[in-house]
């Protein structure tokens, strides 16, 4: 190519393999049958991917495809329910429930809506403290869906004093609930953010013996 001219090369010359990965050792060996260690399967590995790296090794791109495999999206594997449709107002919908410590949310989210919230018969004005209160809307700001939708919570605690509890229940309902009126490429995004991810974060026990699950008795020399 240099001889002809073509000092840099174009950059469809370059393999273009998003979307798959490399075959794994029992992959590659159920392939190609026979019993290939773990240095060879390595050096097999580094060899495909510098050579991947030319400038044109498009041009062998069926040797790549023959070592790679399609890797499957995890958003493609979720089961997101359609929107439902309320026969007296005409309005879609969607449900879904949101957990967090020992708190369970129900949250309903009504499309063709103004931003209306509605968290046990109240307002937003349900949380005092305005961390929980940005918790709870900001799966509206990172979706587009603030003042397009309106959504109506109710949330269960087994401590009154749960509040920060109660606003990661609603916010993991209303989550996964939004999911129904995005597309899959923010659905994907809303998972990499952790908004589909239950927080499995829970007080840590105390301990025998302790004031507390860290604290300890004050130890005095005799």
């Amino acid at each position: 190519m240099i001889s002809k001219g073509i000092l840099i090369p174009p950059k469809e010359g370059l393999v273009d393999l998003t979307g798959t990965e490399w075959m794994t050792l029992g992959e590659v060996r159920k392939q190609m049958m026979e019993n290939i260690t773990d240095e060879e399967y390595q050096y097999m590995i580094q060899t495909l991917e510098r050579l991947a790296s030319h400038p044109y090794s498009a041009r062998i791109k069926d040797l790549f495809l023959r070592y790679r495999k399609k890797m499957v999206s995890v958003t493609e594997q979720m089961d997101v329910p359609p929107l439902t449709v309320d026969e007296k107002t005409g309005r879609p919908y969607a449900e879904a429930e949101g957990l967090r410590k020992h708190c369970s949310a129900k949250v309903r989210v009504w499309g063709n809506g103004t931003g209306k919230v509605k968290i046990n018969g109240h307002d937003l004005s349900y949380f005092d403290f305005f961390i929980d209160r940005e918790q709870v809307m900001f799966p509206l700001q990172f979706t587009g869906m603030l003042f397009k939708v309106d959504f109506e919570a109710t949330v269960t605690a087994n401590n009154k004093m749960a509040r920060a509890a109660e606003a990661g229940a609603i916010r993991h309902g209303l989550s996964l609930a939004l999911r129904s009126f995005v597309d899959a490429e923010m659905v994907e995004s809303m998972r990499l953010a952790g908004l589909l991810t239950k927080d499995r974060r829970v007080c840590e026990r105390k301990k025998p013996g302790q004031w507390a699950a860290r604290r300890k008795f004050t130890w005095r020399k005799r």
